[in-house]
């Protein structure tokens, strides 16, 4: 079955979801010391909760600032960040998240592949 593979996933999101509380806990301490920025939060309002692509295909999304991109299926989806964009390629029909970051804090996007038209 596939239970080595999900464990280690659930283990690399549990790090990925540890190390985004840290840096929410930095960020709101440099909140406290007034060092925050609006471009983060304007960044992220446009990244989309949701990301159809077709099996066998590709999608790109603007994302700018994207860093450290993991999807916990690699199965159903990969994901590859480059110059403030992340393309998703659909390899199995289903649904599976991917995690990342843009300037420090995490952000979650739901991937679905579908059958094309």
């Amino acid at each position: 079955m596939k239970a080595p593979k999900y464990i280690a996933q659930l283990l690399s999101a549990t790090a990925l979801m540890l190390t985004a509380a840290m840096c929410v806990q930095g960020h709101a301490q440099g909140a406290a010391a007034g060092t925050t920025t609006s471009s983060t939060a304007t960044s992220q309002s446009a990244i989309p909760s949701l990301v159809e692509v077709y099996w066998n295909s590709s999608k790109t999304i603007v994302a700018p600032g994207i860093t450290n991109v993991i999807v916990l299926d690699e199965q159903i989806a990969r994901a590859q960040p480059s110059n403030d964009v992340i393309q998703f390629f659909g390899l199995e029909r289903g649904e599976t998240v991917m995690l990342g970051y843009i300037g420090g804090k995490a952000i979650s996007i739901r991937v679905r592949v579908v059958r094309g038209p």
